[in-house]
């Protein structure tokens, strides 16, 4: 008895499984800033101009997918109210997938005058 109800915990666990690689997200991300592939739900551009720093006091990361599908982007602080507004104008209406991602830690540097996103360590 203890083994059948075992055998339908994994049979059931297998498939609630299937149902979310399956069911909108194109591959699982366990880390980094890979973003599945995309269909036709919006995301936010994002300018290379708004990502210059001169210090890394300067970056912060904004969020540029409706589907929640990314870790966030690095972008300069003087602009973050600007992509606030545009993805919450952007993403208004979405009604699509919604992923849950692991976000692995960083630091956010400026090299060479642009915001990076390094592996924390």
């Amino acid at each position: 008895m203890v083994r059948l109800n075992i055998v339908k915990q994994i049979i059931c666990l297998a498939f609630l499984c299937a149902g979310f690689i399956f069911s909108g997200c194109s591959q699982v991300i366990l880390g980094g800033n890979s973003v599945p592939e995309r269909s036709d739900y919006p995301i936010v551009e994002i300018d290379s101009a708004h990502q210059t720093c001169e210090k890394a006091a300067d970056c912060i990361t904004t969020y540029v997918d409706c589907s929640g599908c990314d870790c966030g982007i690095p972008i300069n602080l003087k602009y973050e109210n600007h992509y606030l507004d545009l993805y919450n104008d952007v993403c208004a209406e979405y009604a699509g997938p919604v992923c849950e991602i692991y976000c692995p830690p960083i630091t956010l540097i400026c090299s060479s005058g642009i915001c990076e996103a390094e592996p924390s360590e």
